[in-house]
């Protein structure tokens, strides 16, 4: 079961299965910006393996940084991440800096239990990197909530 969600994990940023929520607001993202944003997810990887690792433990997801074993928010401040907290159900908000095209821009990652074959699959949400779809076209998206 570990090996197949490391192996799931391995994948992600390349095939990633995206859920893109925009503002009507929302300014478009340019192609450096979303590269920014694409370093921050290949960069989360410890983040979703501790909170894939404390699932298969526990059978339920993790609700804080602390329960996750991760060290708090704003540790993992970085280039275009400004902080990453865990939250209800294993969720990993992601708050930006301006270089991901929007100061405080918001990407969440949601952990959802497939099958024992497929182990954990990560959703990315955004509501306001409007564009962010355009710029990483390996990923599969899912529109709307």
């Amino acid at each position: 079961m570990v090996l197949t969600a490391l192996m799931v994990l391995a994948i992600v940023p390349a095939f990633c299965i995206m859920q893109i929520t925009v503002e009507p607001d929302g300014k478009p993202i340019t192609a450096d910006n979303a590269a920014a944003v694409k370093d921050v997810i290949a960069a989360t990887t410890e983040l979703r393996l501790l909170v894939e690792q404390y699932y298969a433990e526990h059978g339920l997801y993790p609700t804080s940084n602390e329960q996750a074993g991760l060290k708090s928010p704003g540790s993992y401040s970085s280039g275009a991440l400004k902080r990453a907290t865990v939250g209800r159900h294993g969720q990993i908000e992601l708050v930006m800096t301006k270089r991901s095209g929007r100061y405080d821009g918001n990407l969440t990652m949601v952990p959802q239990f497939r099958n024992e074959r497929e182990g954990i699959v990560w959703l990315y949400q955004t509501t306001n990197l409007k564009g962010l779809d355009k710029h990483l076209p390996g990923c599969r998206y899912l529109k709307g909530r």
